[in-house]
């Protein structure tokens, strides 16, 4: 398989293990077409790399790795994602209702992962495509039963709630910490005028009785 040729048998850069992502995305989408399964994906795939690198002696490619059952769920995933902005650049067409109606409808089913899922990468991403797509619908014209945004991916994103939290302990730790500091300066620098005053005013005295005594 030519395509496989531009993929360096160790990964050299991030951009080599997304193509081996991509061929996964190409036979799920255009190989398959109409009967599209992630699991007919998955096994064409796997016998696609193993019959292509088998016949080249191959004995290790960076592709390989995503043929491990363990590995299926993160191509399966980012084929999702590449047919969300795939679907919204349109084929670097204009972007039309039409458009936005098969954005808002794959998100609406791949966004049904997230509560459940630990996956908190795949649905930070779900996020980010949110955000596309509703500055996009800002701009343009409304649409007939098409979302102008779309609901949030991640709706209890402790991993977003816990950084104010964490700043507003640390705050609070702060300001008590200069109150308690400026309290003890200034009750230490007033213990210290007054003993300072009170020595003061004992040497006054002794100095004034030895005169006294002196007369």
């Amino acid at each position: 398989m030519a395509y496989l040729n531009y993929i360096p048998p160790y990964s050299k850069s991030i951009y080599d293990d997304s193509r081996c992502r991509y061929l996964y995305y190409w036979i799920y989408h255009d190989l398959l077409e109409k009967n599209k399964s992630y699991d007919d994906a998955f096994n064409v795939y796997s016998i696609f790399l193993t019959t292509y690198l088998d016949k080249d002696g191959e004995d290790s490619h960076i592709c390989q790795k995503y043929t491990e059952e363990s590995k299926k769920i993160t191509i399966e995933k980012t084929a999702k994602l590449i047919e969300l902005y795939e679907t919204f650049n349109n084929n670097n067409n204009a972007f039309t209702c039409e458009c936005a109606k098969k954005c808002s409808e794959l998100y609406y089913k791949y966004v049904q992962e997230c509560p459940n899922d630990n996956d908190y990468d795949f649905c930070r991403k779900l996020e980010d495509f949110k955000s596309k797509y509703d500055s996009r619908m800002a701009s343009f014209v409304k649409c007939t039963d098409v979302p102008n945004k779309l609901p949030p991916a991640l709706k209890n994103n402790i991993h977003i709630a816990i950084i104010p939290m964490i700043t507003l302990t640390a705050l609070t730790f702060f300001i008590c910490t200069v109150q308690d500091y400026t309290y003890y300066y200034i009750f230490y620098k007033n213990y210290n005028y007054k003993h300072y005053t009170f020595i003061v005013h004992i040497i006054y005295l002794n100095n004034s009785l030895l005169q006294l005594d002196y007369e």
